[in-house]
């Protein structure tokens, strides 16, 4: 497949030599340098008049298609003036609607947040000059181009002309007012940037204080939905009334559900065992228990000498209720 055509260029190293127009593709933008070129020779060349211009400039056309177009028609093209001849250039080369096309990106003209003013209003000033000189009722006025920039501002820019307007009318006075206020708006950007990265660099690592835990926005709903729950809770199976009754007949806890442990539920400093690994209560545990010498070490006090308070924990600790033993 073949590349697209490369774009014609206007070659014209010395003013009062007549401009060549080299082959390649024509565009409203070398239509118009073309026409330029055309003026300045015109200009600086003593022996060229407005009336022989066209007869010179026409025969440097190195586009085979503008050949073509010329050499048949020459003596009616000898005699055009250089408007007159554009015109019917762009007629012939340009696609149909180009001037609309071209002007739409005027009137709707936005600057785009962090690009310099100045580059944006100098590329649709080069617009609306190209149209000017093409196709100039389709061009707009300076007033008019003015109210277009003004529009297109970006908020802060906007805002900072809102808070301290601009007196001047005249467009190319009113860029440059603009331009300075985006330029000052940029420098202090960029100073606020270096102030909050000296202060992050210069902040101590670890543990962030109250200030900045408060300062940091609040979860989302959305990302509250999307963050994975934790897992569920894994429970060891209720005791049933046999294991009850061998941890009670061996100095077991319904708690840690261990035999000869030396406590009972209600002093047990242990946790429920594990869920993934327990296992029912059988009585070789017992044995096992018991291997590792393990006694109950809680003395119990003469029936006579039991305090009324006393014998109600003690009774407390022999006489678990479920829910104490078999939940969490």
């Amino acid at each position: 497949m073949s590349s697209a055509k490369a774009v014609a260029t206007v070659t014209h190293p010395k003013s009062d030599r007549c401009p060549i127009l080299e082959a390649g593709t024509i565009t409203p933008e070398v239509l118009q340098q073309w026409c330029r070129a055309c003026q300045k020779y015109l200009k600086n060349c003593k022996d060229r008049t407005a009336d022989d211009l066209v007869g010179y400039v026409a025969d440097e056309m190195r586009e085979p298609i503008l050949q073509k177009w010329y050499l048949p028609s020459q003596t009616r093209i000898d005699g055009l003036k250089l408007d007159a001849y554009i015109t019917e250039l762009g007629a012939l080369m340009l696609e149909k609607g180009w001037e609309g096309k071209m002007r739409r990106p005027i009137l709707g003209a936005k600057m785009k947040v962090g690009q310099p003013f100045a580059d944006w209003a100098y590329e649709i000033q080069n617009l609306n000059a190209i149209l000017s000189q093409a196709a100039a009722t389709f061009a707009v006025d300076d007033s008019h181009l003015k109210n277009i920039l003004d529009a297109g501002l970006t908020e802060d820019l906007q805002k900072d002309l809102d808070t301290e307007p601009i007196l001047a009318s005249e467009l190319n006075a009113w860029i440059a007012e603009v331009k300075g206020r985006d330029d000052r708006l940029k420098f202090e950007t960029e100073r606020m940037q270096v102030v909050v990265q000296e202060t992050l660099r210069s902040k101590p690592k670890g543990k962030p204080s109250l200030l900045d835990r408060l300062s940091l926005p609040k979860p989302t709903l959305a990302l509250r939905l999307s963050s994975p729950s934790p897992a569920a809770v894994q429970k060891c199976p209720p005791l049933t009334d046999g294991e009850k009754a061998l941890l009670d007949l061996h100095d077991g806890c319904r708690r840690c559900r261990q035999f000869y442990i030396g406590h009972r539920t209600l002093n047990c400093d242990g946790t429920f065992p594990d869920a993934a690994t327990y296992k029912t209560t059988q009585a070789d545990a017992v044995a096992q228990a018991a291997a590792r010498g393990k006694t109950l070490k809680v003395k119990r006090e003469p029936a006579a000498a039991v305090r009324p308070k006393d014998k109600d924990i003690l009774a407390a600790d022999y006489e678990e209720s479920d829910s104490d033993s078999d939940g969490y």
